[in-house]
């Protein structure tokens, strides 16, 4: 069966602590073809420029109405950077690096800890 799909975005398993040694050292090597990102938990993704989470938003947002002050976004890698910085409201987990964390309105739990259920419960179903 033939991909006729633009490609989008790699996703590369790789050791969580090789990650952000591969980002910086992809970074510069592919500048102009794709941008490294960690999707964090040892996940490393290739993006075309451009092509981002941030930018999904706004043409979902567009499509359905929704201003991005409405929008509620939870993230634990670089590669939610985008995202966390076009919507009114970012939630990193716990255990994203300190850099995704230092974006976010608010962090929660992690992963593991049901971090995204608990600030749902707490703060939306309250």
């Amino acid at each position: 069966m033939a991909v006729t799909d633009p490609v989008v975005k790699f996703d590369i398993i790789c050791p969580p602590a090789l990650t952000d040694q591969l980002v910086y050292e992809l970074t510069p090597k592919l500048a102009g073809i794709a941008v490294p990102a960690s999707g964090g938990q040892g996940s490393l993704d290739l993006i075309q420029p451009g092509m981002h989470k941030g930018r999904a938003l706004k043409q979902l947002g567009a499509q359905l109405g929704i201003t991005a002050d409405e929008m509620l976004v939870f993230g634990d890698g670089t590669n939610d950077l985008e995202m966390f910085h076009y919507a009114g409201h970012a939630v990193a987990m716990h255990n994203a690096p300190a850099n995704v964390r230092a974006n976010a309105t608010a962090v929660t739990g992690t992963n593991i800890d049901n971090g995204v259920l608990d600030y749902i419960e707490k703060h939306l179903l309250s």
